[in-house]
């Protein structure tokens, strides 16, 4: 009763925390700012906005029912507009659509490709790599362009000259978008859900494989978990070898398939079972660590007791480090970190499992301590 009373201690806990974590984040991430820019992962408006619309996300749609009463400014990774706008219309990102765009206002584009049609009624200035302008686009002013690829499919084709380096409408939302990358909340502006479901689902198979493989490989698993504990750094160059070798070998057999496809095709199944052998070494090595951290959290303070069953300890370990990457992940700008923390581990899980031959080698005692 007591093995699982602890057991059910740290499973609510780390429940308790994971959830806040989301609320904290889901909070962070769809926002609006005193200063008035929505900040979100993706933002579509398919209705009538009262006021200036000031927008930074990874992906903008504004459908064609949407009105916005006052000026629009954009920044993001895609952009597609369809709807109206009264006033001026900024965009800032590097792939840019306006089907059907009606702008009551000025229209400045600063993209990498953008194509174009609507009906432009203010002053209209785009600078892009590559700019597209449908047949059915109208300008109640020469719209001036500073393209390398430039295609007018209009009848009468009249654009005016790029104006000087001086004149850039773009200074706010270059000053926003630097906010943003530079650490303000959600920063990158991922895609929340399909993360968390990932990160979630990483959770389930560790917490839940951890123990099934310990009880099944239980003395093979402890002899990992010791050579990782009594010699991390010659197991965490072990593994970056083993890493490079697969990178090593990834990169010769992308070579072999581009260049001599049949010795790549031939070669193909030799790199596939490498693949999968590092991978079943990686995940053993975690699992190690997973029994490391559960027995020191389970271990009793006093003497004489060996803690709790491996299978109890490793549950709660890999609950540990699952949560652990979840809660870094899950911080601005802590995705990468969290990456980087996942790298790092199971590069040392993966070298001990290499040097104890996947946990065969007879030096090592069955329990870490």
């Amino acid at each position: 009763m007591n093995r699982l009373r602890i057991f059910l201690f740290v499973f609510a806990a780390a429940a308790l925390v994971l959830t806040l974590a989301l609320l904290a984040r889901e909070a962070i991430t769809r926002q609006n700012l005193s200063s008035g820019v929505i900040i979100v992962s993706s933002y579509t408006l398919s209705e009538a906005y009262e006021g200036d619309l000031v927008v930074a996300s990874s992906s903008i749609a504004i459908e064609p029912g949407a009105n916005v009463a006052g000026s629009a400014s954009l920044v993001g990774e895609n952009v597609v507009f369809a709807g109206r706008v009264s006033g001026d219309l900024t965009i800032l990102a590097p792939q840019v659509r306006l089907d059907g765009a009606q702008i009551g206002g000025r229209l400045h584009i600063l993209a990498d490709e953008v194509y174009l049609s609507g009906a432009i009624h203010g002053v209209t200035l785009i600078d892009a790599d590559a700019l597209t302008i449908a047949v059915d686009a109208t300008f109640d002013a020469d719209p001036a362009v500073c393209a390398d690829r430039f295609s007018d499919q209009r009848a009468a084709s009249r654009v005016a000259a790029c104006p000087p380096s001086s004149v850039d409408p773009f200074a706010n939302l270059r000053a926003l978008r630097s906010v943003i990358q530079s650490g303000a909340p959600d920063a990158a502006v991922p895609a929340l859900l399909p993360d968390i479901l990932l990160i979630i689902l990483a959770l389930v198979g560790l917490t839940a494989f951890a123990p099934l493989v310990v009880t099944v490989q239980t003395a093979r698993v402890a002899r990992i978990a010791r050579a990782m504990r009594r010699r991390p750094l010659h197991s965490a160059l072990t593994g970056a070898a083993l890493f490079a070798l697969i990178a090593g070998l990834t990169g010769a057999e992308i070579v072999l398939l581009g260049t001599i496809s049949v010795v790549g095709l031939v070669a193909l199944p030799v790199y596939v079972v490498a693949l999968i052998g590092a991978l079943l070494l990686t995940g053993i090595g975690l699992i190690a660590l997973a029994l490391i951290i559960g027995v020191r959290l389970t271990r009793p303070s006093g003497e004489g007791d060996d803690g709790q069953p491996p299978i109890v300890a490793a549950a709660v370990g890999g609950l540990i480090v699952a949560a652990g990457l979840l809660l870094i992940a899950l911080q601005p700008l802590g995705q990468a970190v969290s990456i980087g923390a996942f790298i790092a581990l199971s590069t040392v899980g993966a070298g001990a499992a290499v040097g104890t031959r996947l946990g065969a080698s007879p030096s090592a005692s069955a329990r870490p301590r």
